[in-house]
């Protein structure tokens, strides 16, 4: 690493890049753990991933891993809790573009559609690269039958991230 930093020292990602790999080489005995939870939640066995996502989380305070919890207590019939989660995370500043995109989707899957688009939209107006949020905006102009609006939204969220394919 140090022989990488001297080498390459100015170009801005270089340190950046460097930190990912030295957490990712620290958090890497976390990832037979996580992975485990990532089968059992694609398997809808939430009751089994949620304390292994939990075990994660408390090493690896990372937002999506949080999404997951909450979503593992939404699956579970504790809305309350879930959302509670990601507000919190949210209102304390250490939530990300993941937790309030989390709290806008569940808004929406609730039926508070303009809820989730004000919500959205300010997603989007802090971090215009937020292509989830700009996709989300397109599904409620489709609801809305604004079709080319949608369309609109739609592409801003491929140019953010071309191999985005919701599914």
């Amino acid at each position: 690493f140090e022989k990488a930093e001297k080498f390459n020292p100015e170009i801005p990602e270089l340190p950046d890049t460097l930190k990912v790999v030295r957490e990712n080489i620290q958090y890497a005995k976390l990832l037979p753990q996580l992975k485990s939870a990532e089968r059992l939640f694609k398997q809808a066995r939430y009751r089994e991933a949620l304390p292994r996502y939990e075990r994660v989380y408390k090493e690896l305070k990372r937002p999506l891993i949080l999404v997951k919890i909450a979503n593992c207590h939404i699956a579970l019939g504790d809305d309350a809790k879930g959302i509670a989660l990601l507000e919190e995370a949210e209102q304390s500043g250490a939530g990300d573009v993941e937790v309030s995109e989390a709290i806008y989707n569940y808004l929406l899957n609730k039926g508070e559609k303009a809820k989730a688009k004000e919500g959205f939209l300010k997603v989007v107006g802090a971090n215009k690269d937020a292509y989830y949020s700009w996709y989300k905006l397109g599904v409620i102009d489709l609801m809305d039958k604004k079709f080319g609006d949608a369309v609109q939204n739609f592409n801003r969220s491929v140019v953010f991230k071309p191999a985005f394919a919701p599914g």
